[in-house]
């Protein structure tokens, strides 16, 4: 296996011989409006061409519609054709933005002797939550392969964890920018009188998922590249080695860096 982060919760994955893009967000640097009102975002470029992105690709998997995990510039570029895997939910849509081969994944499908199974995923929690809507993760088997938990856009809960007792994943890919949005800036303008608070994992929710599935390998994406993320690569990096965890056991890849397994 090889994971290659491309940016933010974009992911180039080589899976039992498959190539795997998953949450395409190819957005040009600060082309889009801000969430905060700090900075345009993307934050940063995309560190490869789309051309070279799209290079090889046999299956894109979508966790859910959020723009930063499947936005326009995506859905131009992809080939209408490509096969598309994604939570119910957004089947229809997706057809609608023109792709003809797009699957839904209830819970568990096969897929080129690739089993894939839909994982529950929480965006937040409290009086923010329902505006954040549904979305998922996925878990992925093979023959011959370490397995893989893509977990998503999700805080750390009892979802997150009653995954792990069931699939025991070998290799768990966690969201981890900690992002937030401010009661000042009222993003949804519904009168936010208080902040969001973490709406995907922050530095104590990484860590509490190491503490949950110590003998995973975590690799922690979607740091860097929005403004409204409040974790750094290097915050995290710092404060896990507070903890006493070793760089191996949590690995937090730049932008465009491969990781093999």
């Amino acid at each position: 296996m090889e994971v290659q982060l491309i940016r933010n919760a974009t992911l180039k994955i080589r899976y039992a011989g498959k190539n795997i893009l998953v949450d395409p967000y190819f957005a040009a640097k600060e082309s889009l409006r801000s969430l905060t009102g700090k900075s345009k975002n993307p934050t940063v470029a995309l560190p490869l061409s789309i051309d070279e992105i799209l290079d090889g690709v046999d299956l894109v998997l979508i966790t859910h519609l959020h723009p930063d995990h499947f936005d326009d510039e995506a859905k131009k570029h992809l080939d209408k054709n490509i096969e598309i895997v994604c939570q119910p939910e957004d089947v229809e849509q997706i057809k609608a933005s023109g792709f003809k081969n797009v699957t839904s994944a209830e819970n568990s499908i096969l897929w080129q002797e690739i089993e894939i199974n839909r994982t529950p995923a929480q965006h937040g929690e409290g009086f923010f939550l329902p505006f954040m809507g549904k979305v998922s993760g996925y878990f992925l088997k093979a023959k011959g392969e370490k397995s893989l938990y893509i977990i998503g856009d999700s805080i750390w809960y009892e979802g997150v964890a009653e995954t792990i007792d069931e699939f025991h994943p070998d290799i768990i890919i966690a969201n981890a920018g900690g992002n937030e949005f401010k009661k000042e800036y009222d993003l949804f303008q519904v009168g936010m009188t208080e902040d969001s608070g973490a709406i995907v994992m922050n530095e104590e929710q990484v860590f509490k998922l190491y503490e949950y599935s110590p003998k995973s390998q975590i690799i922690t994406v979607h740091i860097g590249a929005l403004d409204h993320d409040t974790v750094t690569r290097s915050g995290l990096r710092s404060f896990l080695d507070s903890k006493g965890i070793a760089s191996d056991k949590i690995l937090i890849p730049e932008d465009g860096e491969k990781l093999s397994f």
